[in-house]
């Protein structure tokens, strides 16, 4: 298949969201593969939750299993922007993202270093200017 064809992850989204940077991740992120984020456990199963976004056990497994996000991290960073958000909330649900993750990795994951790497990391946000 010629790459031009091939959509990008969350092609369909509707046009003219008005989605900026700033605004709090959540489901509107996922556009087409909404159907099959909400099919995972957990789609209702929220870990921090605000008006206009939130993060969901179904969108931590979403991240391992189809964006390849392999550390607390990826996911609070990289995934769904939470620790250039809100550093503190980020570290606050850490050891949970850490938990999923070692469900959806399994045994060569080390949840505990990786939460803790995070924490660490979210700490050093909260001093900055």
């Amino acid at each position: 298949m010629p790459v031009a064809t091939l959509a990008l992850v969350a092609a369909g989204a509707p046009a003219g969201a008005g989605e900026t940077l700033t605004q709090a991740p959540g489901e509107h992120e996922y556009g087409a593969d909404l159907a099959a984020l909400r099919a995972l456990p957990g789609a209702d199963d929220w870990l921090w939750r605000d008006e206009g976004g939130g993060l969901s056990a179904a969108m931590v497994r979403f991240a391992a299993r189809v964006e390849m996000a392999r550390s607390v991290e990826d996911v609070l960073a990289r995934r769904c922007r939470l620790l250039f958000l809100d550093a503190r909330r980020a570290a606050a649900v850490a050891d949970a993202v850490a938990a999923l993750l070692a469900e959806e990795l399994g045994a060569g994951f080390d949840a505990a270093a990786s939460a803790a790497s995070f924490k660490a990391l979210a700490m050093r946000y909260l001093q900055l200017p």
